[in-house]
């Protein structure tokens, strides 16, 4: 962890343009945790067809970096206690300006494609596609348009850098990239879950598309809620996926949500996490703060 805490403070200045905007969670960056039976062959999947590098890798995982300051970390099962049975029912979102081009690069490989065609009717506030990684994780490439849903969000989209991926090394052309992420989770109660993130969490609502909220979460990073009656998974009680805060503050977040009779689940490491209404792990780890 301390060779990404390293990494990580090399990368936060390319989210500055972003950072003034920072919710009131305090995070300067995010690690979204998808886990995995084999954690190799998923690392190969991200470095050959999308060019994303390992910017750490140990026995029990491997980090890559999606968008400047917006971690996705392949973990083990085990190194969570997890099993092949536990449900994927979480998908990441990889926002992008370059839409048409990743359809065009992808679409041919022979992947899992979870979208048949694609048609960016004009006038939706957001187009996309969704594939499927090797274990089943669900990566929507997804880009949003200027909306009126979207009035909110477009202001800081437009202030991110892209971080462009290793085109060649995976046969992409030059200057493909994504700007941030939003992790999709899936909900029974998707008023309780925006309300914990909103009044406990200081999460603000960004966007809201009726049966899905989408709350910024880091500079570079969105939590997106999803009625689980109607999104691409259903809800489940138990699910392989760990939500990530980084944050200079560590202390005072605790504090904060403490004072909130929130229950801490406290770590040896001195991270800390807590449980939202859909029992999705959140948790906070500690950041050196930017000069």
């Amino acid at each position: 962890m301390r060779q990404l805490i390293i990494l990580l403070a090399a990368s936060l200045c390319f989210a500055s343009a972003a950072q003034d905007e920072a919710p009131a969670a305090n995070a300067v960056a995010a690690d979204i945790r998808f886990y995995y039976e084999d954690v190799p062959r998923a690392a190969q999947f991200y470095r050959e067809n999308l060019g994303l590098h390992p910017i750490k890798a140990t026995d029990e995982s491997v980090v890559l970096e999606i968008a400047h300051g917006a971690f996705l970390t392949l973990a083990t099962l085990e190194s969570e206690g997890y099993t092949p049975d536990t449900p994927r029912t979480a998908a990441i979102a990889l926002i992008t300006d370059q839409l048409d081009e990743w359809w065009e690069a992808l679409s041919q490989r022979g992947l899992d494609m979870r979208t048949e065609s694609y048609d960016p009717v004009a006038g939706r506030a957001h187009h996309g596609f969704v594939l499927a990684d090797p274990e089943g994780w669900l990566l929507e490439f997804e880009r949003f348009n200027p909306h009126p849903e979207n009035t909110a969000l477009m202001p800081q989209l437009s202030a991110l850098q892209t971080r462009y991926v290793d085109g060649d090394a995976a046969g992409l052309p030059e200057q493909l990239g994504f700007k941030a992420t939003v992790l999709w989770l899936y909900y029974e109660d998707l008023a309780a879950a925006e309300n914990f993130l909103i009044e406990s969490l200081g999460l603000p609502l960004i966007t809201d598309q009726g049966w899905a909220k989408i709350h910024a979460a880091a500079p570079t990073t969105f939590l997106g809620l999803v009625d689980g009656a109607r999104g691409m998974h259903t809800f489940t009680p138990e699910k392989a996926v760990t939500f990530e805060l980084l944050t200079s503050t560590l202390a005072a977040q605790k504090s904060q949500l403490a004072a909130k009779d929130i229950p801490i689940i406290s770590s040896e490491d001195g991270s800390f996490e807590v449980l939202d209404p859909g029992d999705h792990r959140l948790r906070w780890r500690s950041v050196a703060p930017r000069d």
